[in-house]
């Protein structure tokens, strides 16, 4: 018995990011639930459960470390639905909620388990590209303002709605994009450097437009990171050790590129980007709003803070139970599915960033701290997209590991076996 790693094919992981990023907005939808992200990602998982058909549902499931995290989330969400319920305070979206938590469930507990996972690298790159050229046509859409016939392509029947109204899903699916560009930098050709540099620079003017706070905080906090890595060769010569000259040459680099950006912040630049911002999304709420919305959340956490209130929003500006959502991840998340849940999803992050650092993957623990920034501001469970990111930075920090191979000998067989990282 062999084991076997089959990586992805280009075309299969421009598929899967590209129906990641559009999962997470109902931009072609004509107001319906479900838009061509979530069929492309129906068809995709079909196509995994027919690879992995041999396989059971349980070891399918308790594979990988979301498997046993949805299983207790879900749990404690009927528990606590079936309370709110009880005493009045369930959610009128609550079933709609409860769907998209299940599907997101679905794809993270097949992606965990696929072996195109081997091929995270090649996966980060293509969801840069994707995210990069499907927001920048967005932006050339408000510059030029096309118009096909009778249709205004962001303004009536074709509208990008889920890209323009709201800067959550933006600010999310933008604030980890540099770090996808590092962790591939060194395997690149130079024309995919070139390429991806682009995207990059395509990504940041993104990001800045979508006039996200937490995405800002986010960026900051991964600048800041960066900036000390310049000094960190200088120190090693003030001490008398000699460093290799490309590591000197790569400070300069990184100091330079931070002098640019710095230059350009006090240039005209941000005012247009700003300007098209405001075309392209409605700001958020201000910081007093927010912390409302946090402290209404907890105080209805209070009624079951083991099993939560099930899913849909809970909080409200002047007291709970508003149908207004907490706007954090981990305030909502805690609120729906109680105190162990949330705490759960903590630890999904935590330990990735622990492995991270252990094993000197330092850029993949700034983009999961970065990732948690976002998170803390915005509440993004629901998104498929949300769930890809996190499986690729945990692949990327040497946490995860796909476990499906196949049997090369015999018949056919679908068998889960440990392996090496």
């Amino acid at each position: 018995m062999e084991r076997t790693r089959r990586e992805a094919g280009t075309f299969e992981c421009i598929w899967i990011a590209l129906a990641a990023l559009l999962s997470a907005s109902t931009q072609l939808r004509l107001k319906h639930p479900i838009g061509p992200g979530e069929i492309m990602l129906i068809c995709w998982m079909v196509k995994e459960w027919y690879d992995n058909r041999s396989t059971s549902i349980r070891k399918y499931i308790f594979a990988n470390p979301l498997g046993p995290f949805w299983i207790y989330s879900l749990i404690a969400m009927l528990f606590g639905w079936a309370l709110a319920v009880r005493v009045g305070h369930d959610s009128a979206i609550a079933g709609r909620d409860l769907l998209s938590y299940i599907f997101a469930a679905i794809f993270s507990i097949t992606l965990c388990s696929s072996k195109a996972l081997f091929s995270y690298k090649k996966l980060m790159y293509w969801a840069l590209a994707c995210t990069s050229l499907l927001y920048g046509f967005l932006l050339v859409l408000v510059l030029v303002k096309p118009v096909v016939g009778p249709f205004h392509l962001l303004y009536q029947d074709f509208r990008f709605e889920g890209l323009t109204d709201n800067p959550n899903q933006v600010a999310l699916i933008c604030s980890v994009l540099p770090i996808f560009l590092i962790v591939n930098w060194n395997t690149l050709k130079l024309s995919s450097k070139i390429c991806g540099s682009i995207y990059f620079a395509l990504g940041i003017v993104v990001g800045y437009a979508c006039s996200s706070d937490a995405w800002k905080l986010a960026t900051i906090f991964m600048a800041a990171v960066a900036l000390l890595v310049p000094f960190i060769p200088i120190a090693r010569l003030w001490i008398g050790e000699k460093i290799p000259e490309k590591s000197a040459f790569r400070s300069l680099g990184i100091a330079a590129t931070l002098l640019v950006i710095v230059g350009l912040s006090f240039s005209h630049a941000p005012q247009l980007i700003n300007k098209v911002g405001d075309t392209l999304f409605h700001h958020g709420y201000d910081a007093s709003d927010r912390l409302n919305l946090w402290q209404n959340g907890l105080f209805a956490l209070r009624d079951d803070p083991v099993f939560g209130m099930g899913p849909g929003p809970h909080s409200g500006f002047s007291g709970p139970y508003q149908e207004e959502e907490s706007h954090s991840s981990f305030v909502e998340w805690a609120t729906i599915s109680g105190l162990f849940a949330c705490l759960y999803l903590a630890v999904l992050f935590v330990v990735p960033v622990g492995t991270a650092l252990k094993k000197g993957n330092y850029a993949v623990a700034v983009g999961l701290l970065a990732f948690m920034i976002i998170l803390v501001f915005h509440f993004l469970l629901r998104h498929p997209v949300l769930w890809f990111y996190l499986i690729l930075l945990t692949k990327a920090s040497g946490e995860l590991h796909p476990r499906t191979s196949l049997q090369t000998s015999g018949p056919k067989k679908l068998i889960l076996v440990p392996t090496s990282p």
